[in-house]
């Protein structure tokens, strides 16, 4: 009997700026994927019967375009991702066949494995920014993980690797320190944070 093979995912970091998302739902989980994508500057437009009043907050400020309605095939019209986010498993999964029949990257909040998808769980320190991925296994380990990143790098340690970074000198050739040294200070900087960390955990 055949197994089958896990997924090989391609990590990607998309720029998002001007370009057309949509976004079914108007819940929670919508909200959070709604709040991400707009921090990235998308053109988000987002179709659901019923929204949180965030969203209401966003249109009157013209920073989504809002259709109070199930979704349409046509919504999809001209969108570069979109996201199947209703608390209705049937409509995410008709909102998945109609974005891959489209050539339209795709998530579903219901049932991962439908879509073509799968934002993974980000760490913001700084400028640094890290990403975590179960490869579409588990949303709530990756959430897990997420947090404890957070919990042990903290809002402050990615400026002292862009501190690093701006030591370094420029990607043209123009190095202050060699590659390998640079590597050596980071590799250094990301030990003593985690024994940072494990010292104030042992205190606490």
């Amino acid at each position: 009997m055949a197994t089958s093979q896990p997924l090989q995912l391609y990590p990607a970091w998309l720029n998002l700026k001007g370009q057309k998302v949509l976004l079914a739902g108007g819940g929670q989980v919508a909200l959070r994927r709604a709040t991400t994508l707009l921090s990235h500057r998308a053109r988000l437009r987002v179709a659901a019967p019923e929204v949180l009043p965030l969203f209401e907050r966003w249109e009157a400020e013209k920073r989504i375009q809002l259709f109070r309605r199930v979704f349409k095939e046509s919504d999809l019209d001209g969108a570069r991702l979109a996201f199947a986010c209703t608390d209705d498993p049937q409509v995410n999964q008709q909102i998945v066949n109609s974005a891959l029949s489209m050539g339209i990257w795709v998530e579903s909040c219901t049932r991962a494995e439908g879509a073509n998808l799968y934002p993974g769980g980000v760490i913001h320190s700084g400028p640094i920014a890290l990403a975590i991925s179960s490869m579409g296994k588990s949303p709530i380990v990756t959430q897990a993980l997420r947090e404890c990143f957070e919990e042990v790098f903290g809002a402050d340690w990615g400026d002292e690797i862009d501190q690093l970074i701006s030591e370094a000198g420029d990607e043209g050739g123009s190095h202050r320190i060699s590659p390998e040294e640079l590597k050596r200070k980071v590799r250094e900087s990301v030990f003593m944070q985690v024994k940072r960390w494990g010292e104030r955990k042992t205190t606490s």
